[in-house]
């Protein structure tokens, strides 16, 4: 659908140092913004982060001649989320550390693409229409987000590792969200946690400099208890019948109506332990419905 957040920034700390965390749970692999720093039009230092269409991760700016970063490794599994770090620095004299992307805490170096930005380069950044879930091309809407987003960081004049977001689980070896300590945001900065409680609204900025988002075609009925720290399963489209409809981040199934065996899984196998799942069933068909376990 065409839910998104926007808002008109003002001057940046930097226009060449920067940094974007942000913890992303697909539902579908398409073309998908992330974060949009900037229309993408009228100038070729846009900058923008998207999940790409075969399941990559991609950095790029307008056109992609300053910048087209697209991993080789694709990242499809609907059920996980994955922490992205995008770190920005164009003052950097090597140019492999200019931008640098990380995933789950570990730095991606394999790239399909790999234009990079030349030293010194400024991204468009001031006074710029940012939009969260979606981008703009040409004065029109493009590349809706389809998935969930959960602390998402965007800190103006600094350039931080994974490891100011996240660490690693002793016990089993997952990366994880950590506490956060001291993190500064500069003056177009945010850090976006998408609550709707304790007296906060889904744009609410909370890192302090109150840089709040515009919601736009979303409700607070939007915001779920599935997070990086509690990760719920959801259907997966790989391994449910095409005639099923997926919709609302997976949460959703509507059948065609057709007369054969459809089903819908769930992206997470179980093997042992004790489980537990409910369904509501908001409108009843003429055919069969089960609910229950396969192999």
């Amino acid at each position: 659908d065409s839910a998104y957040l926007n808002r008109t920034s003002g001057t940046a700390t930097s226009t060449r140092i920067f940094t974007v965390s942000v913890w992303a749970k697909r539902a579908t692999i398409g073309t998908h913004t992330i974060l949009n720093l900037a229309p993408l039009s009228g100038s070729t230092a846009a900058p923008t982060i998207n999940w790409g269409a075969s399941g990559t991760i991609q950095l790029a700016t307008s056109g992609g001649s300053v910048m087209n970063k697209v991993t080789t490794r694709t990242y499809e599994n609907t059920s996980k989320w994955y922490h992205i770090v995008a770190r920005f620095d164009t003052t950097q004299s090597t140019a492999a550390d200019r931008v640098r992307l990380y995933v789950d805490g570990t730095q991606v170096t394999s790239f399909g693409t790999n234009t990079i930005p030349s030293q010194n380069t400024d991204f468009v950044l001031n006074s710029q229409v940012m939009q969260i879930g979606r981008a703009t091309s040409g004065g029109s809407p493009t590349q809706y987000l389809d998935g969930y987003l959960a602390e998402l960081h965007y800190a103006d004049g600094q350039s931080y590792g994974p490891d100011t977001f996240g660490l690693t689980d002793t016990s089993t070896g997952r990366w994880i969200p950590k506490s956060l300590g001291s993190i500064t945001y500069g003056d177009n900065g945010f850090r976006m946690e998408f609550a709707n409680s304790a007296g906060q609204t889904i744009g609410d900025d909370t890192s302090g400099n109150t840089n709040d988002f515009t919601v736009n075609n979303m409700a607070a009925t939007d915001i779920t208890t599935d997070s990086p720290t509690q990760n719920h399963c959801t259907f997966d489209p790989f391994f449910s019948s095409t005639t099923m409809g997926l919709t609302q981040g997976n949460l959703t199934v509507t059948d065609n109506g057709g007369t054969s065996w459809e089903t819908a899984h769930v992206g997470m196998p179980v093997k042992s332990g004790k489980w537990y799942f409910e369904a509501t069933v908001d409108t009843a068909g003429t055919y069969d419905t089960f609910f229950g376990v396969s192999t």
